[in-house]
């Protein structure tokens, strides 16, 4: 599995053996107490909110793509051309 950049390395918990949970099994308050334990001391409230903003969209991504909520690029340049119409 490809390195997860640090910013977003609370979405992705390692298990044992260098395994990876699926984030979407973590409680949220843990994935927030996981991200709080690894930023800086001198993160503001507005970083901390954008985080939390980001893992939470992250999450309904992944959700979407289980359901099967996704497009294909073909699909999204015939809807930004019928858009520009």
């Amino acid at each position: 599995m490809p390195k997860v950049k640090e910013e977003l390395a609370p979405y992705v918990v390692k298990q044992k053996r260098g395994q990876r949970k699926n984030a979407l099994a973590i409680p949220p308050r843990r994935r927030v107490a996981t991200m709080l334990e690894r930023m800086k001391d001198t993160a503001t409230y507005k970083d901390i909110l954008y985080k939390v903003y980001v893992l939470h969209n992250l999450e309904l991504g992944e959700k979407d793509f289980r359901d099967g909520r996704v497009f294909s690029n073909e699909e999204v340049e015939e809807m930004i051309d019928k858009w520009l119409k």
